[in-house]
């Protein structure tokens, strides 16, 4: 009874307190210190849940029964609109289904990119003692297996170990090898911008870099305080105790920490241990060691993967196989674009659904099953996606007058849209229908207001991407294929020359873009021994102003040929894409065919070039 009076005086007690009370200001610091306190980023969340958030059918039908009984079941005599027009109350919900009906849509989103890199990085594969250090710590490892950046990759005396990074570049490692994966940077989460760096410690490291389109990523190996970076390449680099090797086998790699700056397919570069440099061929013996045709192999076994999978992702993101594909917009898009009233957002969805159209077309012009009329309008949706992209531009160009900053996150928009497209595009080849939609996306890509520096550095990546496409088809044996990729290459140094000449830049500015068009002009003579209009380019671009520019001599000259592995001699042997070098002896190039090459003693390269 004690107990229950002590309690029930404890009770008035705490009645008898006042409630605090808290003025806006306190709320707010009060708001802030737990805020502050909480490790995790609510707002980012908050604002993502939003953008996430999708009303059913079924919940929309939900929500408007129940509106529709509150209104059969009172008066709404408080709503002045209604007072005010005389509305009756079915007028009255009609309207109001309506604004629902915008409201639900406008929480609809498309995004028709196509899903192409992995969001990390994974072992992904190995055989043999393979072992991976974290923060000092030894991880048992398993295949698909997630590394993360400053693990370090350790492979033993039987081991092998394959990588594969998230934005699909491919390293694979010899047997005692040590390898540290010092950056893997996605630049804010996006789907083309990258950042990849190892450090080849000691050992064997064989890389095959993908297409990578954006101009500031890249995929970089250090050796040594030796930097070979690629955009897209084959490279195989060596460290042992007295040297560091680095040979290319496709496309072209960038060298810094030394003399050299460049390396191009058919070329090693090699650094003693005094750190003193020299550029080479490749000899027969290093073209034919087995790591390197093993890898050259697998390369082409994974580039056909992962256009398989491209394929797949496209069908996935537009909803519909090849067979089935539309290039009108459906009810409900017709629905969105109509309830929407935001200009910007108008601008969008057209764009979006502009896209999803030019998506569609490139799974008609894959399929091996498409009419001639299918691929005629699928022709017509890319011409379309790209009449939309710059009518956006122009329409950017309207907003930068009154909101700069909105207008650089519009230019943004746009340019990751069309990024995105080409590297879902990025494997294909001239002679593939998708060339088209290739070429399209790099005109739209320098459609937007750019800096003159920043549309020569754009048109040059363009025009190198031509240059590897016309180095791959001449493997095949596709004259055809290798003029369309070839021709595209000469178009775009034009423009880029035009685009020096034109810019309103001091001299010496002018000088130093020209000398980087004049080497990557060099480089042109990697893909064709014959001239196909190079020395023309080369003396235009010269009339910019004289420049001084290195001569290349025909030593260094390399002509891709297929390669056939000599201990197979049936008809299923598949031809690697490698590069050979011009013999420079008089008596064995005047044996040769008009390319100076030979193929394993008897067969020559089939005539493509300059015929």
């Amino acid at each position: 009874m004690e107990t229950e009076k002590e309690t029930d005086r404890v009770e008035k007690i705490l009645a008898a307190v006042a409630v605090p009370s808290l003025d806006a200001r306190a709320k707010a610091r009060l708001k802030g210190r737990i805020f502050m306190r909480l490790d995790y980023p609510i707002v980012e969340s908050l604002r993502k849940a939003a953008s996430n958030t999708h009303v059913s059918f079924y919940d929309a039908v939900r929500i408007k029964e129940a509106v529709f009984a509150v209104i059969t079941q009172k008066k709404q005599k408080w709503f002045f609109w209604e007072n005010f027009f005389a509305l009756q109350k079915k007028v009255f919900a009609g309207v109001l289904a309506v604004l629902m009906s915008f409201s639900v849509f406008s929480f609809m989103t498309f995004d028709f990119s196509v899903a192409r890199a992995d969001s990390f990085t994974v072992l992904n594969s190995y055989k043999g003692y393979v072992s991976v250090l974290r923060d000092g710590k030894v991880l048992s490892v398993s295949e698909n297996m997630k590394l993360e950046e400053k693990d370090q990759v350790v492979t033993g005396d039987d081991g092998y170990a394959a990588i594969k990074f998230f934005d699909d570049s491919m390293s694979r490692l010899a047997n005692d090898t040590v390898v540290v994966l010092n950056k893997l940077d996605k630049v804010d989460d996006s789907k083309v911008r990258s950042y990849v760096e190892v450090s080849l410690k000691e050992g064997r490291l064989w890389t095959r870099v993908l297409n990578l389109v954006q101009s500031h990523s890249s995929f970089t190996v250090e050796a040594n305080q030796l930097y070979v970076t690629a955009k897209k390449a084959a490279f195989d680099v060596v460290v042992d105790d007295k040297k560091t090797d680095v040979q290319v086998f496709n496309h072209v790699v960038d060298i810094s920490g030394s003399s050299v700056n460049k390396a191009v397919s058919g070329q090693k570069v090699t650094m003693d241990d005094h750190k003193k440099v020299s550029v080479g061929v490749l000899s027969n013996t290093e073209k034919n060691d087995d790591w390197v045709t093993t890898n050259l192999n697998d390369d082409k076994k994974y580039l056909a993967d992962t256009e398989q999978r491209l394929l797949a992702a496209k069908v996935e993101s537009v909803g519909v196989k090849a067979e089935n594909a539309s290039f009108g917009n459906s009810l409900k898009e017709n629905a969105i674009l109509f309830l929407t009233f935001d200009d910007v957002k108008q601008k969008k969805i057209e764009l979006d659904l502009s896209e999803k159209n030019f998506v569609t077309a490139q799974l008609v012009l894959s399929s091996a099953t498409s009419s001639e009329e299918e691929k005629a309008k699928a022709k017509d949706a890319l011409d379309k996606f790209s009449v939309d992209v710059k009518n956006f531009y122009t329409f950017v160009g309207v907003v930068s007058s009154t909101d700069m900053k909105y207008a650089e996150e519009l230019n943004k928009y746009v340019g990751d849209k069309i990024l995105a497209q080409k590297k879902g595009l990025s494997l294909v080849l001239p002679d593939s229908l998708l060339y088209a939609a290739k070429v399209t996306l790099d005109d739209l890509e320098t459609s937007g207001n750019l800096k003159p520096e920043d549309l020569v550095a754009i048109k040059m990546d363009n025009a190198l991407g031509k240059l590897s496409d016309a180095q791959e088809v001449v493997v095949e044996g596709n004259k055809e294929a290798f003029d369309i990729a070839f021709e595209g290459y000469k178009n775009d140094v034009k423009d880029v020359i035009n685009v020096i000449q034109d810019m309103p830049a001091e001299q010496e500015f002018k000088d130093k873009l020209t000398k980087k068009v004049i080497s990557d002009i060099d480089f042109a003579k990697s893909v064709t021994t014959t001239d196909k209009g190079i020395s023309d380019l080369k003396t235009v671009a010269l009339g910019v102003k004289d420049v001084e520019v290195p001569v290349v001599s025909d030593a260094t000259k390399v002509i891709p040929v297929a390669k056939v592995s000599s201990d197979d001699s049936n008809d299923n042997t598949m031809p690697v894409a490698t590069s050979a070098v011009p013999e420079t002896k008089s008596d064995e190039r005047n044996n040769a065919d008009e390319y100076g090459v030979k193929m394993n003693g008897d067969k020559v390269l089939p005539p493509l070039i300059g015929k």
